[in-house]
C-alpha cells in the first residue's frame, strides 16, 4: 500500500500558523521602525521573513515562487547544530534543485526548500528534516520558539513593542514588556481579524493608534498605510495570490476573497475579551493624576491671564504666560517654568538668573563646567543623572531664565520617580515651585470660561493679551498645541 500524501493544501495550511505568526512579528517591526536602521529580531524581507535569537542564532523563509509552483527556502543556523562538515553551503546544496540558493560566505545548520509545501533536505543528513514541519529541526527551534503558539506569539510582540518604544514615551511604571501584553493583544487581534486586517484604511488607522502609545509621536500614516497593505498581502500569500516580503507592493492585490477564506481556516485565533483595535492613546480623564497635574497646570495659566488683565507691566508680574510657557518668580529670585507640549507632557524646571559664579547648576554638570575649586575627578560618591526623555526640549529649557537649577517631567500625570537633584519632592512640589506658586490654587476643572468670567482687562492692550492668552489654554486643554502665546 503505498504511502500516505497529504494534498498540497493540506500541506500548505501547515505553514499557516508559523507564517502567520512570524509575519505579525515583521508586520509591527517594520512599522515601528518607520524607515530607521532600528535592529529588530523579526525583519521583513524583499521576499521573506527573517528572525535572530539572543545566542545568535538565526532563520529566514524565502519565497521563490515560479511558474506557479509556490516553492519556499527555509535556512538557519544555531551555535553547536550541525553535523560534521556541514557548515559549508555546499553541504546543504548537494541534492537540491537549481532554484535552491545560498550564501557561500554564510555558516548554517540547516537548508530546506519546499514545493507546495512538501519540504525536503540534502540526503547527506544524519538527522533527518520533518518532511510537513521543517520549523521544528533544532536548527530552527530556538530562533522560532515564539511562533509555537499564539500566545508565545503575542508575548514576543509585547517584548518588541517594548524595545521599539521611545524610552519615557509611556507612563514611567511600565519598565518591562510584561505589562505591555494588553497592548499587545490588541495588537494581535487586529492582524488576525478579516474585518480589520483586510481593510488597509481601518489597519492603518489602528497602527496610527497603536504606535501613539508608545511614542508621542504616532507613525506617519503613510508608514501605516505601508504597513497595512503589507498586511494584507501577507494572507494573499496563503491564499497563493501574492508574493511573500516587501516585493508584494510592487504587484496587484491579491484577492480578497480568497485572502479571506484562507484566513478564516489560518489556525491562529483572536484573543478573547481584547479589543481587535487600539483605543486612543489618551490618558483617561478619570484618572487622579492626570486632572491633577493637567488643572494645577491651568489654575497657573488662569492666575497669569488675572495679572495681564490688571494691567501688570509683565516685567513685574510673578505669574505669566509666554511663547514657551507658564513662568512664576519665587520670592527668592528662583524663576520656575512649565513646558507643556500637551495635557499628557509637562516638563517643570526650577532656574536662577545668572550671573553663577560658585556651584554650578543642572546643565552645568551635564555639560562639564565646574567652578573652580572643584577637582577635575568626578567624586566616587556622585550618582549619574538619569536621561532626559527624547520628547523634552533640552535647548528651549538650557536657553531660558538662567542656569538650571532642578528638572522633572510629567507623562500622562506621572512625574517621573527619579528626581534629579535627590530631593524627595517631585512635580509642583519641588523646592522652588512651592514657593513660585504659593497661593496659586487648582482650576478644579477644564471649564476655562467659567474661571474666567469675572475677568475684566483694564484696557484694550490688556484686553488683546488676555484673549490671546485664553486662546492658548484653550487649544493647550484640547491637544491641539503647545501651551504658549
Amino acid at each position: 500500500m503505498a504511502d500516505y500524501l497529504p494534498s498540497t493544501s493540506r500541506l500548505l495550511a501547515r505553514m499557516n500558523p508559523v507564517l502567520v505568526r512570524w509575519g505579525v512579528l515583521a508586520l509591527h517591526a517594520e512599522l515601528l521602525a518607520d524607515g530607521s536602521p532600528r535592529t529588530s529580531p523579526w525583519t521583513l524581507l524583499g521576499n521573506g521573513l527573517s528572525a535572530a535569537s539572543e545566542e545568535g542564532g538565526w532563520a529566514t523563509l524565502v519565497d521563490v515562487t515560479a511558474d506557479g509552483v509556490r516553492r519556499h527556502v527555509l535556512s538557519a543556523y544555531a551555535p553547536g547544530v550541525t553535523e560534521p562538515g556541514s557548515q559549508s553551503a555546499a553541504w546543504h546544496l548537494d541534492g537540491a534543485p537549481a532554484w535552491v540558493e545560498a550564501d557561500p560566505s554564510q555558516r548554517y545548520s540547516l537548508i530546506a526548500w519546499a514545493e507546495d509545501g512538501r519540504w525536503e533536505a540534502t540526503p547527506r543528513r544524519e538527522v533527518g528534516v520533518d518532511a510537513r514541519r521543517p520549523w521544528s529541526h533544532p536548527a530552527v527551534a530556538a530562533t522560532l520558539e515564539p511562533l509555537t503558539s499564539d500566545e508565545a506569539t503575542i508575548e514576543a510582540l509585547a517584548m518588541l513593542l517594548w524595545w521599539s518604544a521611545d524610552p519615557w514615551s509611556y507612563d514611567p511604571g511600565r519598565t518591562w514588556a510584561g505589562e505591555l501584553l494588553p497592548l499587545a493583544r490588541i495588537a494581535w487581534n487586529a492582524m488576525v481579524d478579516p474585518d480589520v486586517a483586510l481593510d488597509p484604511g481601518a489597519l492603518a488607522d489602528h497602527l496610527v493608534v497603536l504606535s501613539g502609545h508608545l511614542r508621542r509621536a504616532a507613525v506617519p500614516r503613510v508608514t501605516a498605510e505601508r504597513t497595512a497593505r503589507l498586511a494584507y498581502q501577507l494572507w494573499g500569500h496563503l491564499a497563493g495570490e501574492a508574493p511573500l516580503g516587501v516585493v508584494s507592493l510592487t504587484r496587484p492585490p491579491a484577492a480578497y476573497d480568497a485572502a479571506r477564506r484562507t484566513m478564516e481556516r489560518a489556525d491562529v485565533l483572536p484573543v478573547e475579551g481584547a479589543e481587535h483595535v487600539a483605543p486612543p492613546a489618551r490618558p483617561d480623564p478619570a484618572d487622579q493624576e492626570f486632572a491633577q497635574a493637567v488643572h494645577r497646570t491651568l489654575g497657573w495659566g488662569v492666575a497669569a491671564v488675572r495679572e495681564a488683565a490688571a494691567g501688570s507691566p509683565k516685567g513685574s508680574r510673578r505669574l505669566d504666560l509666554d511663547s514657551h510657557g507658564l513662568v512664576a518668580h519665587a520670592p527668592d529670585g528662583r524663576v520656575v517654568r512649565l513646558i507643556a507640549l500637551d495635557p499628557a507632557h509637562l516638563v517643570l524646571s526650577v532656574h536662577r538668573r545668572p550671573p553663577v559664579e560658585t556651584e554650578p547648576g543642572l546643565f552645568g554638570r551635564l555639560f562639564g563646567r565646574r567652578p573652580a575649586n572643584e577637582p577635575a575627578a568626578p567624586s566616587v560618591e556622585a550618582q549619574p543623572l538619569p536621561p532626559l526623555p527624547g520628547w523634552v526640549p533640552a535647548d528651549e529649557i538650557r536657553q531660558a531664565d538662567g542656569e538650571v537649577l532642578d528638572l522633572d517631567w510629567c507623562i500622562r500625570g506621572r512625574w517621573d520617580y527619579r528626581r534629579w537633584s535627590g530631593e524627595a519632592a517631585g512635580g509642583f512640589a519641588m523646592p522652588g515651585a512651592l514657593e513660585a506658586l504659593a497661593g496659586v490654587a487648582p482650576l478644579g476643572a477644564d471649564d476655562l470660561d467659567a474661571a474666567l468670567a469675572d475677568v475684566h482687562p483694564v484696557s484694550s492692550t490688556a484686553l488683546e493679551e488676555v484673549t490671546a492668552m485664553r486662546d492658548a489654554l484653550a487649544a493647550f486643554v484640547a491637544g491641539r498645541a503647545p501651551l504658549g502665546v
